[in-house]
């Protein structure tokens, strides 16, 4: 690569970087105007005085060359980002922040790699780079993590999980199984909606007797001291989001839709909410998207698959069918 073109993409890098640092620093500032509590706001206000620092430096990298983001573009990311913070909360949503630095963090070293090997490094210029990258790591992450640990929601998202999970691929299991013996939508919805409700209950009582027996466990053998999730708690958010998760694969049937219609976009949105889940869960634990996404798809369809034969081995030769 010669050296203009080289020039051409480190500044590329450069303005990409600085782009992501103005955007966050907008977002921690939005999030602080809402923030009732004093210490969580003075905790996004100082991230928000970080990143503006951090893009400051970038445009000293970038000579005078200014950085194309406009007003409109700004609002539209900061107004879907506050949409996803309303919608999954402040811990989620800076979870998904953290993935986010955690993909900056790659393009700083990409680019100081990049430098290197095309030989147009600047000593000025990577003692920036790195002066920025030990300042996330050391100073912004501690941050992070002190916003996270204020939240009671990541505490029970293995529950939340689980239900969601559960939700979605049984009731698809068993919708599906029914529809392909029955072939009657209406019947099918109403066996979906008593499976859904019984499987809430039993999920409920399941992650109750479950996370009291932990919470037992761990103060009396272990001598933990740390504050176990409450089991009221946990039993609410796994009733509520197991139903949540049931009620998507059951919508096309509750329509009316013709069966072979409605089997169809009922597993469609089972495994478009199969995806959500796995790249929301990816994100919080920092584990590779792909492979998680693969692995649930397989597993659930793979139950699907199964109620399908079943349904259609119930229909056939045990003449179940209406």
């Amino acid at each position: 690569m010669d050296s203009k073109k080289a020039y051409k993409k480190k500044i590329k890098y450069f303005k990409k970087l600085c782009k992501i640092e103005l955007l966050h620093k907008r977002i921690y500032k939005e999030l602080s105007k809402s923030e009732h509590k004093r210490h969580v706001k003075d905790l996004l206000l100082n991230l928000s005085s970080q990143e503006e620092e951090h893009a400051r430096l970038y445009k000293i990298l970038l000579h005078g060359k200014k950085v194309n983001i406009s007003k409109f573009e700004m609002r539209m990311q900061v107004f879907l980002l506050k949409i996803l913070e309303r919608i999954f909360g402040l811990t989620i949503f800076i979870k998904l922040l953290e993935y986010n630095e955690n993909i900056l963090h790659t393009k700083l070293d990409e680019a100081i790699l990049f430098m290197k090997y095309n030989k147009i490094e600047n000593r000025a210029e990577t003692a920036i780079l790195k002066t920025i990258d030990r300042d996330e790591r050391i100073n912004e992450t501690p941050l992070l993590n002190k916003l996270v640990a204020h939240s009671k929601t990541l505490a029970h998202i293995k529950d939340i999980g689980l239900s969601l999970n559960d939700g979605l691929v049984e009731i698809v299991a068993t919708t599906v199984g029914i529809a392909t013996a029955l072939q009657q939508p209406l019947l099918v919805a109403i066996a979906g909606l008593i499976v859904a409700a019984s499987g809430a209950l039993s999920m409920s009582g399941g992650t109750y007797i479950s996370t009291d027996y932990e919470s037992s466990i761990s103060s009396s053998i272990f001598k933990n001291k740390k504050k176990a999730n409450s089991p009221l708690l946990s039993a609410f958010y796994s009733g509520v989001f197991y139903v949540i998760g049931a009620v998507f694969p059951l919508l096309p049937f509750i329509m009316g839709m013709h069966i072979i219609t409605a089997i169809i976009f009922s597993i469609f949105l089972t495994i478009l909410l199969l995806i959500l889940i796995s790249i929301l869960i990816s994100i919080i634990t920092g584990t590779s998207i792909m492979k998680r996404i693969t692995r649930t798809l397989i597993i659930s369809l793979s139950a699907v698959a199964i109620s399908i034969m079943l349904g259609f081995y119930a229909r056939k030769y045990l003449n179940v069918s209406l």
